[in-house]
């Protein structure tokens, strides 16, 4: 799961981080996994959070400064290799992104079976639950039936 996806800042994904770690804490009834995959996206994020801005600030500086007058005089190389590596790391992200997104829709493709599972055993629990009523009905009838009999015996 990628629990900070549509945070917007740091305070937003630090709720977020409390809510879900009051959920999923082994000591709440979560398991170890889910909590450091809990704590490693957010620790991820945080760090995302801080170096993002600052890659883009300068994509847009040195996009302006181009635009503002000739490329040879104002990029010099070194600009040119700090965008690389600032397009070579979005596409990390996005990599990263990707692959989490890919891993959820596994983890969902398998909570759906075991749904789908659990509502055909429920269902035939439910039958049984029918089945044995019915039966405890019938014995219970057939019960009184053999005590009035029993009475109307005696009386006779």
């Amino acid at each position: 799961m990628d629990f900070f996806c549509d945070c917007k800042d740091d305070n937003q994904a630090k709720s977020i981080y409390r809510q879900m770690a009051k959920l999923l804490h082994p000591d709440k009834g979560g398991t170890k996994k889910l909590m450091s995959d809990l704590s490693k996206q957010y620790e991820d994020f945080l760090k995302i959070d801080k170096k993002e801005p600052e890659f883009l600030n300068r994509i847009k500086t040195s996009y302006s400064k181009f635009h503002q007058g000739s490329a040879k005089s104002i990029i010099d190389e070194q600009e040119l290799i700090n965008i690389k590596d600032q397009v070579v790391y979005l596409k990390n992200i996005i990599s990263v992104k990707e692959s989490t997104i890919k891993e959820q829709s596994t983890h969902i493709h398998k909570l759906e079976k075991e749904i789908s599972l659990n509502k055909s055993r429920i269902h035939e629990v439910m039958e049984e639950k029918r089945f044995f009523m019915e039966e405890g009905r019938k014995v219970k009838e057939a019960g009184i039936f053999q005590l009035i009999w029993k009475r109307i015996k005696r009386e006779i």
